[in-house]
């Protein structure tokens, strides 16, 4: 006879027949389970703003938010282990002297006995590029983008440096409030002509009839952006100095 496990019937026989039921006392509550902790091992790979491999010692990465601090930094081959992260989804930071501080952001951790293992965190030089007389016209009638140009040098001669149009909505443009729009590989330094894209500036939310200010910047060619999670704009770590601004009214 198969019996719940809260109830068991007694069977009395005598002068009737009563079915009656009893419920057992609780038992102790047992412990509560723990939640463990484990590392988050990656690789950092550390390059100068042309894309060359540099030393991969030396980069620290930090555990956002976490206190005391979760540090470790990369041995020769550019590996880091961050130990006893509890349960959690982090952000980290990438910094070394002499390159530009990155970011991984929402790295999830799901602890107990794996570690949670990375994909490869690139880190950059900051670009060196020099960026003057910024010009851009408006679209001529029935063209769908702008034209503009740029002087610019960089203290090293090479025929692959690579320029990143931001656009703000207001002034002054800052590394903070602006957004790409738009890219240029240069071959040479001295003058140089672009065409920026209408559609590249809508789609980042800017209307037509609206006034934005465009500017330009160096940006290594291993610069990865992350996108920054109080702003929610694309933030390229090595970015370098902004050029002056213009003004470009969207049609």
């Amino acid at each position: 006879m198969r019996y719940s496990s809260f109830y068991t019937p007694l069977l009395l026989l005598g002068a009737g027949v009563f079915l009656t039921s009893c419920q057992g006392e609780d038992g102790p509550v047992g412990p509560a389970g723990t939640v463990q902790a484990n590392s988050i091992i990656g690789f950092i790979r550390a390059y100068d703003e042309f894309g060359a491999s540099l030393d991969q010692n030396g980069s620290t990465v930090t555990v956002d938010g976490i206190t005391p601090a979760i540090q470790a930094v990369t041995d020769n081959a550019g590996r880091f282990e961050l130990p006893g992260v509890p349960v959690g989804t982090y952000n980290l930071t990438v910094s070394r002297a002499g390159l530009a501080t990155t970011r991984r952001i929402g790295v999830p951790h799901t602890g107990g006995t794996q570690p949670t293992n990375l994909n490869p965190i690139f880190q950059s030089a900051v670009s060196s590029s020099v960026i003057t007389n910024l010009t851009i016209s408006p679209p001529t009638q029935g063209n769908y983008f702008a034209r503009g140009s740029f002087d610019f040098t960089n203290p090293s001669i090479r025929n692959d440096y690579r320029i990143l149009m931001v656009a703000s909505a207001t002034l002054p443009v800052t590394q903070q409030n602006a957004v790409p729009v738009g890219g240029v590989y240069a071959t040479n330094m001295g003058s140089n002509n672009f065409n920026l894209y209408i559609d590249n500036i809508t789609d980042r939310g800017f209307v037509s009839g609206q006034t934005v200010y465009i500017a330009a910047v160096g940006v290594p060619i291993y610069d990865f952006p992350y996108t920054d999670p109080v702003s929610g704009f694309d933030i390229y770590p090595g970015r370098g100095a902004l050029s002056n601004p213009t003004t470009l009214r969207i049609p």
